[in-house]
C-alpha cells in the first residue's frame, strides 16, 4: 500500500513538472511573438554585430517634404524624404525619394540593406538576386550620410520618384520597401 502512494505521488509530481514546462514554453512563444510583431531587433551576445529588420516594411507616403523616420535601432536612424531635382544639362525636373542615414554611436558603423522598388504596380527588382540593390556603406561616429539629386541610386541614398515635367512619361513610385538592414559595429 504505501508503496502504490508513491507511485501516485511521483505520478502528480511529473504532471505537475510537465505542466509547469508546457506553460512555462507557451508564455516564451507568446513573449517572443510579441517582440517579433514589435520589430524588435536582435544583437548578437558581443554586442558587436547589430541585426536590423529582416521583414520588409513597406513605405507608401512618398509626397513628404519633411524627413520621416523609417528605421530606428540601437545605433542607426534612417530617415526619407522626396525632394525636387532639377536636371537643366538634360532639361528634366524629377522628384527623388532621398535618404539619411544617422550615426547614433560613439563607434564607426557599417551598414547594409537592400531596397525593392515599385513602380506602376510592378515590384522591379522583388525576390531578385541581382545585387544593383542592395548596399553598404561606412558611416563615421555621430555622423550621417545623405542622398542628393546627383546619387543615381549608385549609393542607395537616391532613388527616381517621379517626373514634374508633364510632357515626360506618368512614371512613379507607388512604394519602397527596405529590408535586412544590417549594421556592423567597427
Amino acid at each position: 500500500m504505501n508503496n502504490s502512494k508513491k507511485q501516485v505521488a511521483r505520478f502528480y509530481s511529473q504532471i505537475r513538472i510537465t505542466t509547469l514546462l508546457l506553460v512555462l514554453f507557451f508564455l516564451i512563444s507568446v513573449l517572443l511573438n510579441y517582440f517579433l510583431s514589435q520589430g524588435m531587433t536582435a544583437t548578437s551576445i558581443d554586442k558587436e554585430y547589430e541585426k536590423g529588420e529582416n521583414r520588409s516594411k513597406t513605405f507608401k507616403k512618398l509626397d513628404s517634404k519633411e524627413w520621416i523616420n523609417c528605421y530606428s535601432g540601437n545605433n542607426l536612424d534612417i530617415y526619407y524624404k522626396n525632394i525636387l531635382c532639377n536636371d537643366t544639362v538634360n532639361a528634366v525636373n524629377k522628384e527623388e525619394i532621398v535618404f539619411l542615414f544617422k550615426n547614433k554611436s560613439e563607434n564607426k558603423i557599417e551598414v547594409s540593406w537592400e531596397v525593392e522598388l515599385n513602380y506602376g504596380g510592378r515590384c522591379i527588382n522583388c525576390n531578385s538576386e541581382n545585387n544593383e540593390l542592395k548596399f553598404k556603406l561606412n558611416i563615421e561616429p555621430r555622423d550621417f550620410k545623405i542622398g542628393n539629386c546627383n546619387d543615381d541610386g549608385l549609393s542607395g541614398l537616391a532613388f527616381f520618384y517621379k517626373f514634374v515635367d508633364q510632357n515626360l512619361p506618368n512614371l512613379k513610385m507607388d512604394d519602397f520597401n527596405l529590408k535586412n538592414i544590417n549594421i556592423l559595429i567597427k
